[in-house]
């Protein structure tokens, strides 16, 4: 479900986790989206990969 969130906009770090609009992510989602490379965190914010990779 986070993943299809990161379509509409950025998932934003709160004190209590990470936070899209009402709903709630825990650490271990977003790692695990950033480990299998589909999702980066920058700054406070967590955005979808950017498709085109740089070689």
């Amino acid at each position: 479900m986070a993943l299809r969130m990161l379509r509409f906009g950025p998932i934003e770090r709160r004190p209590r986790g990470w936070r899209f609009g009402t709903l709630g992510f825990s650490d271990h989602v977003i790692a695990r989206l950033v480990e299998s490379g589909r999702a980066e965190i920058v700054g406070d914010r967590v955005l979808a990969a950017s498709m085109s990779e740089d070689a």
